[in-house]
């Protein structure tokens, strides 16, 4: 059963402040306050995508680094054919 004091129902006046202020709603309408928010959106898309890259570029050299070395473990061996009496 719902408490129909419950604080969580309805947001608080601080509440709802913090959460405008983090928000895109503190911009006014026809404002060019817009543009910061919509430059610093493609800034950070931009930096994770280059650190994305980055880390896709170590894994590949690590990777081909590991599987070029002459160890007998970096391989697999398919057996087909084991007779029924030794599976």
């Amino acid at each position: 059963m719902k408490n129909k004091n419950s604080t969580l129902d309805k947001p608080t006046c601080v509440e709802s402040n913090v959460y405008s202020k983090l928000t895109m709603a503190n911009v006014d309408k026809g404002s060019s306050q817009i543009y910061y928010d919509v430059f610093g959106l493609y800034l950070f898309t931009f930096i994770a995508c280059y650190y994305f890259y980055d880390l896709w570029r170590q894994y590949v050299k690590y990777r081909h680094i590991w599987l070029a070395r002459p160890v007998c473990s970096n391989q697999s061996v398919v057996v087909d054919h084991i007779p029924l009496h030794l599976r």
